[in-house]
């Protein structure tokens, strides 16, 4: 992890039952500065994904199975010496792994840096977790799950200024996470300043930029030119909806859910009275009242329909929709899908790729981060559509020339959602 003094936890299998599937990850270690044995070791234990998994039948062991000091040799992970493969990278150097390898960084000894960067590759479908997670379970398990709240309240400084009052306006947002908040004051003090600027200040805000681009682009499992940030997910879909509408005719329909929140349903219904269309409303379920009735689909979603719009999860029941379905009703007739994601991205993966969405909406506030939106839109699509802007923003897709950012306010945001 980029400026810390040790090295950070990698992705790995969520340890959700004893028996393991084969390797769901690709690990990569690269060494940002040199690692060498004088400033700790750093190893590799082939086989741990047996050894570390606390549904295992008499597990116990603590922090220390992903951090290794002199105290804590191999058998801390069931292993022996023979077992573990120790290295010395230069800066540089790459180190590829699955999530059956354990990577164990030593505490920095020396006084220089021995920074390292951590990204997985996983599986589509599949939710990882990391060891340090692992243990936090375990540990939980062991003292009755009494410790696990005071150690993750103390992480949300919100909490601690809330006092005893419990803080249950879910509709308002998530705290925020220590990490966002030490980003974006961060970002206020050093990285304050216009994007295009060939001095440190301005060209940390580009990089804050760009580094969130790229977040997100992992977030939602698409490239970093198909990510758009915006004040929060309602103003996104409102500027969707207003760029994708002006070729809206007289006849045409759109599609809109009655278990979504109204901001993927307004701005639809005020689109297509603008331009004469239809607003056609998805059923209920009869036997399940909280769910959607699909089937009506194949009726309401015709050859004039321009676009379909429906939550990933509604954000009154939680009732999670089959979208893939609801997406393939509209490719199929050549129109747009919507989904929002907003309340169901703090609980489950969003993989616009294998959904085949055009448009993906989900706001950073609900998952610990600041409050902003970001959304996913198909490139093809996005170079299309003309949205409005002053002179001074180009015509182009997001990228690291021009960063689509209209406000420096937001810059500070970016590092939030990154962090």
């Amino acid at each position: 992890m980029e400026w810390s003094p040790a090295q950070g936890w990698h992705a790995d299998s969520p340890h959700s039952c004893e028996a393991h599937a084969p390797a769901n990850l690709l690990n990569v270690l690269v060494a940002l500065e040199d690692v060498k044995a004088a400033a700790g070791p750093t190893e590799f234990v082939p086989g741990s994904h047996v050894a570390t998994n606390h549904h295992r039948a008499g597990a116990a062991f603590d922090e220390s199975i992903v951090y290794q000091r002199d105290e804590h040799g191999p058998a801390t992970v069931g292993a022996s010496d023979d077992d573990v493969v120790a290295l010395e990278l230069d800066r540089g150097d790459v180190v590829l792994f699955d999530d059956r390898v354990l990577h164990r960084g030593g505490e920095n000894r020396s006084g220089a840096d021995r920074t390292v960067g951590y990204f997985s590759f996983a599986r589509s479908g599949f939710e990882p977790d990391t060891h340090f997670e692992a243990y936090r379970s375990l540990d939980a398990l062991r003292r009755g799950a009494a410790g696990l709240p005071d150690a993750a309240r103390a992480e949300f400084p919100g909490l601690a200024a809330a006092g005893d009052v419990a803080v249950l306006d879910g509709a308002s947002g998530s705290q925020a996470h220590e990490s966002v908040l030490r980003a974006m004051t961060d970002q206020l003090i050093y990285g304050s300043a216009n994007l295009g600027g060939l001095h440190a200040a301005s060209l940390r805000a580009e990089a804050a930029v760009v580094d969130a681009r790229a977040a997100a682009a992992d977030f939602f499992h698409c490239a970093p030119d198909e990510i758009v940030f915006g004040a929060n997910a309602t103003t996104l879909v409102v500027h969707v909806a207003r760029a994708v509408s002006a070729a809206w005719r007289r006849g045409d329909n759109v599609v809109v859910s009655p278990l979504d929140h109204d901001a993927n349903v307004a701005p639809w219904v005020a689109a297509a009275a603008r331009a004469g269309a239809e607003v056609r409303v998805l059923p209920l379920d009869r036997a399940d009242p909280g769910a959607l009735d699909l089937d009506a689909l194949d009726a309401l979603v015709d050859g004039r329909t321009k676009l379909v719009a429906v939550g990933v999860a509604s954000n009154g029941l939680g009732t999670i929709h089959d979208v893939d379905r609801v997406c393939a009703a509209a490719r199929d007739v050549g129109a747009l899908s919507f989904l929002d994601a907003v309340h169901y991205a703090p609980h489950g993966l969003l993989d616009v790729e294998a959904t085949a969405c055009d448009f993906m909406v989900a706001s950073p506030y609900k998952f610990f981060g600041p409050h902003a939106g970001a959304l996913f839109g198909r490139r093809a699509l996005l170079d299309t559509l003309a949205p409005d802007k002053i002179a001074l923003s180009d015509d182009g897709l997001p990228r690291a020339e021009n960063c689509h950012m209209h406000a420096l306010p937001r810059i500070k945001e970016t590092r939030g959602r990154r962090a």
